[in-house]
Order: structure tokens, then C-alpha cells, then sequence
């Protein structure tokens, strides 16, 4: 979703759901790298190193993810196509569908397709 590649991005989600991979699964890697963008454009902002969301954030503790460093340098990079309004336009569509998912009755998979492309369309400035 981050690159931009709508095609890659559909094709991604459509396997998930074809393995049956929960909803709710799927929703919260979707939401780890606007997270982790978060976090760190709050530590640049604050003056403090990239990594030194490694310091409060409990899902970046030694030994639960080989791959933080990697997260957080991605999460820099990324950054630099988002502006802070773009950003909180994507976080709210994230919580947007978590809550579709649930606390609703609509279909779990539309609810996913829908917040892909209003993820896309957000980050290319076009919703």
C-alpha cells in the first residue's frame, strides 16, 4: 500500500482472503507501518533519534521482531511522502475500519478493499 502499487496491493490482500486469514489479521499489518511512522515522526519532531521508539514502544522489545531496525529505517523513508495531514487522514481510515470490522455487520472483506484504495488514493492526495 505505502508504494503505491495498487495492483501488487489488491493481489496481496486477495490471497489473504482466499487463505481465510482473519480480517482483523490482516487489518493490523496494515496499520504497523503507519504506526511505525508515527512513531518515529514523533521522535524526529521531539529531536530524539530514529530508533528511539526501540526505547518506549513494547512491540519493538529485543527478541520480538528481528526485523525493528529494518521497520523503523522503512518508516523514515516512507515519511518522506507524507505530510502530518496525510498521515492522520490515513490513521483515521485505519481506525475508521477497525471499527467496521468490529462493530459491524458489514462484509469483512469490502470493509479491507474499500480501505486499500482509500488508503492509495489518500497518500496520492486524491480523497
Amino acid at each position: 500500500l505505502l508504494a503505491g502499487d495498487a495492483q501488487r496491493a489488491y493481489t496481496i490482500l486477495d490471497s489473504l482472503l482466499f487463505q481465510n486469514t482473519e480480517p482483523v489479521k490482516i487489518l493490523g499489518a496494515m496499520v504497523t507501518p503507519y504506526l511505525d511512522m508515527v512513531r518515529v515522526k514523533g521522535a524526529m519532531e521531539s529531536g530524539l533519534p530514529t530508533d528511539a521508539p526501540l526505547e518506549y514502544a513494547p512491540e519493538y522489545k529485543p527478541g520480538r521482531d528481528k526485523k525493528i531496525n529494518f521497520r523503523l529505517r522503512k518508516a523514515q523513508q516512507n515519511l518522506r511522502h507524507f505530510n502530518t495531514q496525510t498521515l492522520k487522514a490515513c490513521l483515521d481510515l485505519l481506525l475508521e475500519a477497525d471499527g467496521a470490522l468490529k462493530g459491524s455487520q458489514l462484509d469483512k472483506n469490502l470493509v479491507l478493499e474499500r480501505l486499500a484504495a482509500q488508503l492509495m488514493l489518500t497518500q496520492r492526495g486524491e480523497h
